[in-house]
């Protein structure tokens, strides 16, 4: 059986690449660029103009965003969405994007998972990312099994969490959501 030969954009080598490196079409821009699995971008050659790698930059917002122009038309794209949409499967068309480290500038494919909105926010929370998100997905269980069950009041929950009587409302009243989007060694 025959080895399938990897896609090379024009003007590119196997030595242009890093080990590993991975490079494929972007939907919508096949012929003009590629994106790669470890968070790279390529212009194709174009107008007797070389091929080139696409410096990434990020000056006032937290994500890589990156420009692309087709027939005259720029567009802003995020650099994790595109190497997702090109190297992540998405069986369950899920709508965001986590990076995995917490590092938004880190968007090498391994580093990269589809989510729930629900599944990243709580990703914020449990790995301290957002120092404003104090509860962890366990707290969440816990604080809504003891007013479920009576033993605590919505009043009793904030001061025992340190947050507000609405925010453990909200808490309980999505209870349910957070059965089906998040495991707690699947929901005992």
């Amino acid at each position: 059986m025959q080895k399938s030969k990897m896609f090379l954009p024009p003007g590119l080598t196997e030595a242009d690449l890093m080990p590993g490196e991975i490079l494929k079409p972007i939907n919508g821009y096949k012929g003009l660029y590629s994106i790669s699995n470890l968070g790279g971008l390529y212009s194709h050659p174009k107008n007797n103009k070389k091929g080139l790698w696409i410096r990434q930059c990020n000056k006032v917002y937290p994500y890589i965003r990156i420009g692309l122009s087709k027939k005259g038309s720029y567009k802003w794209y995020y650099m994790h969405r595109l190497v997702a949409r090109a190297f992540i499967p998405n069986p369950n068309n899920k709508p965001s994007v986590n990076h995995k480290d917490g590092d938004k500038t880190n968007c090498r494919a391994d580093n990269l998972e589809w989510t729930t909105n629900y599944q990243n926010i709580q990703h914020c929370a449990d790995t301290g990312l957002n120092p404003r998100m104090k509860l962890t997905i366990d707290d969440k269980y816990d604080l809504c099994d003891s007013f479920i069950s009576g033993l605590m009041t919505y009043k009793q929950l904030a001061l025992k969490y340190n947050t507000t009587d609405s925010n453990i409302r909200r808490y309980v009243k999505n209870y349910d959501k957070m059965k089906i989007g998040l495991p707690r060694e699947c929901i005992g």
